[in-house]
């Protein structure tokens, strides 16, 4: 008993989640990018167009390089042999655009196919080096016309390129090093101001990033065709599931599938009317499960378009304990609504290292167990669980999942 009243009063002494108003603003004229930590409201801001290229620092993971959309990459138009000697009628290019679902299809990837061909280069399963094999042509930042090579990525350890003018002249060999960009997803070059630019917070930190960038876009005949896009891409590293058509004060996601295709939000939460402007689309609801492992309920309200690009959202928190188990692995437990106004409860939890089923009892501030219910667990798969508890009396809470000796607690106030 004594644990438990240690525990209740460490419980209590958190406030409870609310909803909160947020806005991400790219800027009037999309001139700006955001990167954005859920949990915390964290914003980095950094300009759009102080870039040309950017290259994964992913480990082991691709080989991408993307093209800043308000620049143009052409497809490949000799190879890697004919450098010195290419030449180049930009009347006859064609342009070549990434992939918004991915991190790991780039322009430059997107006509590989991110196994043993990356695009611009394919994988020597003998020395572990990517190594290019097509001359490019892109249109960089400042209208200028430059030819571009990837030259190779050795061992997973750096990308090395060469560009220059189409005629050959201010050729430059750079070099990026992915062990200076380690917590990063991206490193970026500027092909204008000849300089490798770090311009994005750490991976760990950030959720979801918005900007402009270039996706697929239904033409409404059965094609799809490239098309630049306003939108919020995601944290490879975080899921998300999309619910349409639903009531917005639902916070069950309830048979959504958690995703980590990153645009996943994208930019398709809004449509343009002539007559009326910018609209968000209705009751389309986005649960998030950041990297802390909490899930958020995000609501988008409005969207300013190019006069502002404010993207303005709610944010819920719906989990609000995730903790490790003695055995190492990370398990979490939540409820909602909280505050409790029914004499239905919903639980959420993910368990790891347990049984087939838990136990789940609530207790009172003075110690008493005033429910008890044993809960079938599947083992780390995140499960909810609807649960009537009727006449239970208005006040503050200690919800209690326990399993294997080990237990999380979960505070919740009930409100008649």
């Amino acid at each position: 008993m004594k644990k438990i009243i240690t525990i209740l009063i460490v419980l209590f002494s958190f406030s409870l989640a609310a909803q909160q108003i947020d806005t991400l603003s790219i800027g009037a004229g999309y001139t700006q990018q955001v990167w954005y930590n859920v949990a915390t409201g964290a914003k980095t801001q950094a300009p759009a167009l102080n870039w040309d290229v950017a290259f994964s620092m992913r480990a082991r993971v691709d080989a991408a390089i993307w093209v800043n959309p308000n620049a143009t990459l052409y497809r490949a138009i000799a190879p890697a042999s004919a450098w010195a000697t290419v030449n180049v009628d930009t009347t006859t290019l064609t342009p070549q655009y990434g992939v918004d679902s991915t991190w790991s299809m780039g322009a430059f990837n997107r006509t590989g196919d991110n196994n043993l061909n990356y695009g611009w280069g394919s994988y020597n399963p003998v020395t572990h080096n990517v190594v290019g094999d097509s001359i490019y042509i892109i249109k960089n930042l400042a209208g200028k016309w430059q030819k571009i090579l990837i030259d190779k990525m050795p061992l997973d350890t750096s990308f090395i390129f060469k560009y220059a003018n189409l005629d050959g002249t201010n050729e430059k060999i750079v070099e990026i090093r992915k062990t200076q960009y380690t917590n990063r997803l991206m490193s970026y070059y500027s092909l204008v101001n000849h300089t490798i630019l770090d311009r994005e917070p750490a991976i760990k930190e950030w959720d979801l990033t918005a900007f402009r960038y270039y996706g697929l876009v239904s033409d409404n005949t059965g094609y799809f065709q490239d098309y630049p896009l306003t939108g919020i891409l995601q944290n490879p590293n975080v899921t998300i599931a999309k619910a349409v058509k639903r009531d917005t004060a639902n916070d069950s996601y309830s048979g959504l599938t958690f995703s980590n295709r990153v645009n996943v939000i994208g930019a398709d939460w809004k449509v343009f009317d002539l007559s009326t402007g910018w609209k968000v689309a209705d009751s389309t609801v986005y649960f998030i499960k950041s990297q802390n492992g909490k899930i958020y309920k995000i609501i988008f309200t409005k969207f300013g378009g190019s006069s502002n690009g404010n993207m303005i959202f709610t944010k819920e928190a719906l989990t609000t304990t995730s903790v490790r188990d003695e055995s190492g692995s990370k398990s979490s437990f939540a409820i909602y609504p909280n505050p409790v106004q029914s004499d239905n409860i919903n639980l959420i939890y993910s368990i790891h290292n347990s049984t087939e089923t838990i136990d789940f009892q609530l207790i009172n501030l003075a110690g008493q167990i005033v429910f008890t219910q044993k809960l079938k667990n599947t083992e780390g798969v995140l499960q909810q669980q609807n649960i009537s508890i009727p006449n239970l009396n208005a006040g503050l809470y200690a919800a209690h999942l326990s399993w294997n000796g080990q237990s999380i607690v979960q505070k919740v106030l009930v409100q008649n």
